[in-house]
């Protein structure tokens, strides 16, 4: 895409009035270059409005083909917009007409953007059904950057279900294949993928080795968007590691390279990346203005997908700071669009936010029946979420919940508290979530033993990580 987009520049420069009259016979070819440069530098409206265009001008000359075509650009705009519904319907049309035609190129591309909206909406086993059918088509035609293609979407969907050996497998296969190509620039998004992986496991070092490579390659390639990513990828580690300073200097170069390339979408990510790391240090305001202009940026581009993130990140800016009823809203607002959206990982997300809202605000409460009905509320949303991330084999949100359950139960019931506590305990493995059983195990028992563990890791996580609950309950159990 990156390679794409520098020349998608250049036929910016090229898309003139006057192409457009003197090649009067190929008005879709033209107005479909400059469709792609609009959706590039996002102007996604714009892009939209001419796939719309080719599509109805191609179904009036009866061109299957380009009715297939357009079909599959105007879904790509949609789904960037968030507008599953619609992306989802052209592209089943497109697969359908590519079918009806015999052309398996076709199927396969086709087959490839209906496995991206699975995807996005969290339905891994319908996006693996479609990515292992475009990999039989690429393996039949012997379509060795289809197979690649096919491979790395794969390795994503593990990734995605922490099945991270697999997704290392299908990367590595990748990486084999496209080696012998010697194209760099898929070696080098493959290389970022590897690198994501590794993040996701904590191996800092793995990720770092992966992205730094990822990096050379884009600097060899003079390919100033991947080596924004590849900066931004560079400032998750720093972030992982607790490096915050290091990681905003990595995203602040990131967001302006992608400005400079009009590159909206990048630049959306790397505000939000910029707003969680204040939020880590506990910089509520410093967080508040930048996930505030991630916001605009996504409703600039009408990305509902991007507005859900950012509406739930501010929610919880407002949580910690104690604005409750503004909290709830943006919470709602983003669960109401991750339902609309099917975007399973975020909405189990806010759900469980929300419900641990509602069992703050119960605490709060002087009204015996309305602390009874927020608890009721608080149950039923960190039920639905910890069943939505149970189904997409989402682990931390899956603890999140199950902690919650067990901080509502012990409102009525400690003895039942402490069992589901010490039954997860048994089940964990990780440091940030001991330290959070103990945390609570302490508070429900006033055992000694499980405040100075609870003290221990605390203090230990800090000097790895300077994140600012890790601050707070250290101070507060001295």
């Amino acid at each position: 895409m990156t390679k794409r987009g520098y020349q998608l520049q250049k036929l910016w420069v090229e898309v003139r009035q006057e192409e457009v009259e003197e090649k009067k016979y190929y008005p879709l070819m033209v107005y479909q270059r400059k469709a792609k440069v609009l959706e590039f530098i996002g102007k996604w409206n714009e892009a939209e409005a001419i796939y719309r265009s080719n599509l109805e001008w191609a179904h009036k000359a009866g061109d299957e083909p380009s009715v297939a075509e357009s079909g599959i650009h105007l879904g790509n705009v949609c789904r960037l917009k968030g507008i599953y519904a619609e992306a989802l319907a052209l592209f089943e049309d497109a697969l359908q007409l590519y079918t009806n035609l015999n052309g398996l190129k076709g199927i396969s591309n086709a087959l490839g953007n209906i496995g991206v909206v699975y995807w996005s909406q969290g339905n891994y086993p319908k996006a693996i059904e479609c990515y292992q059918r475009q990999l039989n088509i690429a393996e039949e035609l012997g379509d060795k950057v289809g197979i690649i293609r096919s491979a790395v979407n794969m390795g994503i969907i593990c990734q995605e279900q922490a099945e991270y050996e697999k997704a290392i497998e299908y990367y590595h296969k990748s990486l084999g294949i496209n080696t012998e190509l010697g194209d760099k620039y898929p070696i080098s998004l493959i290389e970022g993928n590897l690198g994501n992986v590794y993040l996701s496991q904590g191996n800092y070092s793995k990720a770092m080795e992966c992205y730094q490579r990822k990096l050379k390659i884009a600097e060899e390639l003079g390919d100033k968007q991947s080596i924004s990513y590849a900066i931004g990828s560079i400032g998750l580690v720093y972030d992982g590691q607790g490096d915050y300073p290091k990681a905003i200097e990595c995203y602040q170069r990131n967001l302006k390279i992608s400005e400079e390339l009009g590159d909206k979408r990048s630049a959306g990510i790397a505000l939000g990346n910029i707003g969680k790391s204040y939020y880590q240090q506990g910089n509520y305001p410093k967080a508040m203005e930048y996930y505030q202009k991630k916001l605009a940026i996504s409703e600039e581009l009408a990305d509902k997908g991007s507005i859900c993130i950012a509406l739930g990140r501010i929610g919880d800016v407002l949580k910690n700071l104690g604005e409750y009823l503004k909290a709830e809203e943006y919470y709602d607002r983003a669960i109401s669009i991750g339902r609309e959206l099917e975007l399973k990982s975020f909405l189990c997300e806010y759900l469980r936010d929300k419900a641990d809202l509602c069992f703050i605000s119960a605490q709060k409460t002087q009204h015996k029946k309305q602390e009874t009905e927020t608890l009721e509320e608080a149950k039923r949303l960190n039920d639905e979420a910890l069943r939505i991330a149970n189904q997409i084999k989402h682990q931390p949100i899956v603890f999140e919940c199950r902690l919650l359950s067990a901080k509502i139960a012990a409102l009525k019931e400690k003895a039942d508290a402490i069992e589901q506590l010490k039954l997860l305990l048994k089940e964990t493995t990780e440091d940030s979530q001991i330290a959070s059983l103990h945390y609570e195990l302490f508070r429900l028992t006033n055992e000694q033993e499980h405040r100075t563990k609870t003290l221990e890791l605390y203090q230990k996580l800090y000097e790895k990580t300077p994140n600012i609950e890790y601050k707070e309950r250290t101070e507060e159990l001295k």
